[in-house]
């Protein structure tokens, strides 16, 4: 994950496999980011590496241990909801408290974009943070996220032109999105 505390070590557990991961970070792919920790870049490869080492069945490794010494929880969240994208076994409640413990807006916006569950805990967690999670509960819980909304924009007097994130043009944006006959979901009722 993006860096965590652990020695070389470790995590490869011989000189010559420290060797070997010195060799690695020569190359380009693993990075020393300071305060004893490393970075798997770019962010891709490091998620389909945690997803493959920590999250792919019965002998996947422990990772709790590695969340808990690593000192930027939200950059552990985003590998974490990464590695789920990428088809990781990430248990719903282990991701559901990193992202809790990392107290990101952006941490919890990426993980509204996971599915409809997901969004629903982020709104109901961090009501406060409707516009900012209007673009995945619009994707995918639009009939809970529009009365939200509209809410929201209630004495919002601000010009809908020149505010891309007021409420009602987050709405209309979404609106015009919306291409016939391409199977996009329809509200029935709000």
């Amino acid at each position: 994950m993006a860096g965590v505390r652990i020695g070389y070590a470790d995590l490869v557990g011989s000189e010559a496999s420290a060797w070997m991961m010195r060799s690695v970070a020569a190359g380009g792919v693993i990075y020393d980011v300071g305060q004893g920790c490393l970075s798997v870049r770019p962010q891709a490869l490091r998620e389909v590496l945690v997803r493959d080492v920590f999250f792919s069945g019965s002998l996947s490794l422990q990772v709790e241990p590695l969340i808990q010494a690593a000192p930027c929880l939200p950059d552990v969240a985003a590998t974490l909801i990464g590695a789920r994208v990428r088809g990781g076994a990430v248990r719903p409640s282990l991701l559901a408290t990193t992202v809790q413990r990392s107290d990101s807006s952006r941490i919890w916006e990426e993980y509204a974009w996971l599915g409809p569950s997901e969004t629903m805990l982020a709104l109901a967690m961090h009501p406060e943070m409707v516009t900012a999670l209007a673009h995945p509960a619009l994707h995918h819980v639009p009939e809970t996220i529009i009365p939200m909304l509209l809410n929201n924009s209630i004495g919002d007097d601000r010009f809908l032109h020149a505010t891309p994130e007021h409420p009602l043009r987050l709405i209309e944006d979404w609106v015009h999105s919306a291409r016939p006959a391409t199977g996009q979901r329809r509200l029935a009722a709000l």
